[in-house]
């Protein structure tokens, strides 16, 4: 019994192997006109799905996020603030907070880069998985007002919080007004 490309393509498309319904056509023909075997046309197409499925989930995560836009650890101007753990900023874009399960809460004052930290490290994060992510320019201590001067409340939150939790203190003058005179 022949099958027909288009009968190839519905199966593929059923399997949700859409990247390879949509390239194998056109990457047998390179195969077969550079002479590669079945075996590496059957590993390209399967290294183009796969691509193109962390690509999308790349994209969920990061739609997911909410992100407002992307920013990355090269973009941060180290030289802003006043004070700045560096070594403990880039230990966190390893991920290993993801795979330990903890948060990050990021302490600073206004325009110190929390957000842009924590955007970088979000998107970082997307490429792989999510864990939880704060920034506040108050520090613990400082939270009850947060929640209506309820010591319990804030005591119950910050305990969830920071029993497995990396917090970075960044101090400093705000980078937004780095120009003003």
């Amino acid at each position: 019994m022949k099958h027909e490309p288009e009968e190839l393509a519905t199966l593929l498309r059923r399997l949700n192997l859409t990247t390879i319904a949509q390239h194998y056509e056109q990457m047998g023909q390179e195969a077969a006109c550079e002479g590669r075997s079945p075996v590496e046309y059957l590993r390209r197409l399967a290294e183009a799905e796969d691509a193109a499925r962390y690509e999308r989930s790349v994209q969920r995560r990061t739609r997911a996020a909410r992100l407002p836009f992307i920013k990355t650890l090269e973009q941060f101007d180290w030289s802003w603030p006043k004070c700045i753990n560096r070594a403990q900023i880039q230990d966190l874009f390893r991920l290993r907070f993801i795979e330990q399960h903890t948060n990050v809460v990021l302490i600073g004052g206004v325009g110190l880069g929390k957000t842009h930290l924590a955007l970088a490290l979000a998107y970082s994060a997307c490429l792989h998985n999510v864990s939880t992510l704060i920034t506040t320019n108050m520090v613990y201590k400082q939270w009850p007002r947060i929640f209506n001067n309820d010591a319990t409340l804030t005591t119950a939150i910050l305990d969830r919080l920071v029993h497995h939790c990396e917090t970075v203190t960044i101090e400093g003058k705000s980078y937004r007004t780095k120009d003003e005179a």
